[in-house]
């Protein structure tokens, strides 16, 4: 029957053949716009780990010359195992570009910095009861020095994580008086030694002075604690007795306990001052980044707000192109010709991936190699622009598969009917 057909009959009935393939293109167009408009581009991960601990202490051994006790380290990372990450999308950057005042900017520093502040609340979590571990065991030392043969490996820290439970509880009273009857025991069972009346007292002072650090505005939180290390640091800077020629150890009248020292490495006290004040810069910024930007000049923020806009109207264009081929394909399903130019998506679609996954870890897969002094660390690349990847394969399968074959035809007919002919 189709060899009666008249060649513009023909044309007509393979241009009907293209209705399924444009409605594919359809879908996979608009999921792809989806996606990318309303999806996060930058899903960027940085496991925290006991691995990742060790090889920055391990850079930092070798670029500052910092004594570190690595038996220590590896008793506070035991039990690590979180991650940090940043999310950003095109909708969070528009916001802050188009919004009139500063709270588009503040919207997204809050979100960016909220997850940010979670994570180390995690971590801060999860290595706490070590670091009350090295409290205890370096307090009840600092004057005998430790045994021989003593290993922190072969201690226990969970005995403190009902402590642990009872601060994330908002209850530092009870806490506290669980932590000196878990101390006690300690001492006794892993230590066999017994708490001096003078030691207890250190230890008491030094966890009420941790946990009000930790403590703001009536709330107590673990994310305040790499803030209370920096404070620590600082005390320990104006307090100990430490000079830039001498070396790092403790003396038996030096004003703060060995806690306060050895958990903190031995450095100088102009690293210890230069290190405390970029760390509390950088959890000022995280703990209220609304007054941060409050903070900026005018001209700061202008700036900060149109490279806002411009990278995110640069993400949006990329959706626009996949929402244009999602319209065209529509509108072809009901016009005679229904063949569809997918050409400037063919050409641009895998961008988003390339730039927001790809490029991110092969950057810093690449980085040790050409910065010596920077360790190697696995960031873990992710978005939503992997599903426009995905509709990106997708529709060159349509295309190649399935809308060429009917193209060829169409764009042939003699060539098509001396294949049926042939067929027959």
């Amino acid at each position: 029957m189709e060899q009666s057909m008249t060649p513009a009959e023909r044309s007509l009935a393979l241009h009907k053949k293209l209705i399924w393939p444009n409605i594919a293109i359809v879908v996979v167009s608009l999921i792809a716009v989806f996606t990318l408009l309303f999806g996060t581009w930058f899903d960027l991960k940085a496991p925290v780990d006991a691995p990742l601990v060790q090889t920055l202490a391990e850079a930092i051994r070798e670029e500052d010359g910092m004594e570190i006790d690595e038996d220590m380290i590896q008793l506070v990372v035991r039990d690590l195992d979180s991650e940090i990450g940043i999310k950003l999308g095109p909708i969070d950057l528009l916001r802050a570009g188009l919004s009139v005042d500063r709270n588009g900017l503040k919207a997204v520093a809050n979100s960016v910095f909220h997850d940010l502040t979670n994570a180390i609340a995690e971590i801060s979590e999860q290595i706490l009861p070590s670091v009350l571990t090295i409290a205890v065991v370096t307090t009840v030392f600092e004057q005998t020095g430790y045994p021989e043969n003593f290993s922190f490996e072969t201690l226990d820290p969970t005995v403190f994580q009902e402590t642990i439970s009872l601060l994330n509880d908002q209850e530092p009273a009870a806490a506290k008086t669980e932590f000196l009857q878990q101390m006690d025991t300690f001492a006794q069972e892993q230590l066999q030694m017994e708490i001096t009346p003078e030691n207890r007292d250190k230890i008491s002072d030094i966890f009420d002075e941790a946990v009000e650090l930790m403590t703001k505005n009536g709330e107590f939180s673990f994310s305040n604690f790499p803030t209370a290390v920096s404070q620590l640091m600082k005390k320990y800077s104006e307090n100990g007795s430490l000079t830039e020629e001498e070396s790092p150890v403790l003396d038996e009248n030096d004003d703060l306990t060995a806690v306060q020292t050895r958990a903190l490495m031995s450095v100088s006290t102009e690293n210890l001052e230069q290190t405390a004040g970029a760390i509390d810069q950088l959890f000022e910024l995280m703990e209220n980044p609304d007054d941060f930007i409050d903070s900026m000049d005018e001209s700061t923020f202008a700036l900060v707000r149109s490279i806002c806009l411009s990278v995110g109207i640069w993400m949006t264009f990329y959706a626009l192109l996949w929402l244009i081929l999602a319209l065209f394909a529509f509108i072809h399903i009901f016009t005679r010709n229904k063949k569809v130019s997918m050409w400037y998506v063919k050409l641009t679609g895998l961008t988003p991936f390339l730039l927001s996954v790809v490029i991110p870890f092969v950057a810093v897969a690449l980085l040790p190699w050409v910065i010596p002094q920077v360790p190697a660390i696995t960031i873990l690349c992710g978005g939503m622009t992997i599903a426009s990847a995905v509709c990106y394969i997708a529709l060159w399968l349509i295309s190649i598969f399935w809308c060429h074959p009917i193209k060829r035809r169409i764009k042939h007919p003699e060539a098509y009917s001396m294949e049926e002919d042939d067929e027959e």
